[in-house]
């Protein structure tokens, strides 16, 4: 069965959200954004990334993840500062793209 993650929400307004949960002790940031993907949103989405990549580094976080199924989400990623990992993650259950991971130091 597959477990459902503990998903701690850390932004949230009517574009876009995002939230984090622990994966084999990794932190894993994950977002969403809610209206049509400008430029402008874009950017602001990178300026969110950037207040909560604070918040963590002042936590003593040394690094976070994210996650892409997508070319869309790779670019998204590495606009936001993640780099590829070069690792696949498996979920059971799963059928859908393969998951990629990219980690991005504090």
């Amino acid at each position: 069965m597959q477990e459902t993650p503990t998903l701690k929400l850390l932004y949230e307004d009517e574009e876009g959200l995002a939230y984090v949960h622990i994966v084999q002790d990794k932190l894993v940031i994950h977002s969403h954004i809610k209206v049509e993907k400008t430029l402008e949103i874009i950017k602001k989405a990178r300026q969110i990334s950037m207040l909560i990549d604070d918040m963590f580094k002042e936590k003593g976080v040394k690094e976070l993840y994210t996650w892409a199924t997508s070319e869309e989400e790779e670019r998204y990623n590495e606009y936001l500062g993640y780099a590829l990992t070069g690792n696949a993650i498996t979920i059971e259950g799963y059928d859908g793209p393969e998951i990629l991971e990219y980690r991005k130091e504090l």
